[in-house]
């Protein structure tokens, strides 16, 4: 019985292999989903949470993998970034053809480590074939885009933490 709560381990192996791991996860995740609405009336909103709450253990499992990468070869690593989900996805309002929302949100400015933490969650998503939307930016730059650009604004009023750096 598939268990969506339960993300199979991703910190060993290649990307291909990942890849096939998340693949097989969630098609594990849309199948159970499937199962439930064919049995009752779970209800769609319902589904569209169940498979955002599988989609945020996707998304933190590529960040901890990542960050892991990096800890290895650097302990002491203090650098900070916070990945969220907004739109509907930050609702907790998934559905399984949906765009996949994130924000890749940083204190000051982009360096080579919020980069290559965004590059290594955002390769595998497109591996996946998901659509994702996503944007890096400081805390600077969602204020100064809150203010001038309304549905940005909207999609960051439902900006939900999925993995990094909470502060």
């Amino acid at each position: 019985r598939h268990d969506r709560r339960r993300l199979p381990r991703t910190d060993a192996g290649d990307r291909n292999r990942l890849v096939e791991t998340l693949k097989s996860y969630l098609a594990g995740t849309l199948a159970a989903l499937k199962e439930e609405q064919r049995l009752g009336p779970g209800g769609g909103l319902s589904a569209c949470r169940k498979y955002s709450d599988a989609m945020d253990n996707v998304v933190h499992a590529l960040h901890e993998r990542a960050r892991g990468k990096f800890l290895s070869s650097s302990p002491d690593l203090k650098y900070r970034l916070a990945v969220t989900s907004v739109g509907g996805y930050g609702r907790g309002e998934l559905c399984p053809k949906s765009d996949i929302d994130l924000l890749f949100l940083h204190p000051h400015k982009v360096d080579p480590y919020v980069e290559a933490m965004t590059e290594r969650i955002l390769y595998p998503l497109w591996d996946l074939g998901l659509r994702v939307g996503h944007a890096c930016r400081s805390l600077a730059d969602c204020r100064a885009l809150a203010r001038t650009d309304l549905p940005s604004r909207t999609s960051m009023q439902a900006a939900r933490f999925l993995a990094g750096d909470r502060r």
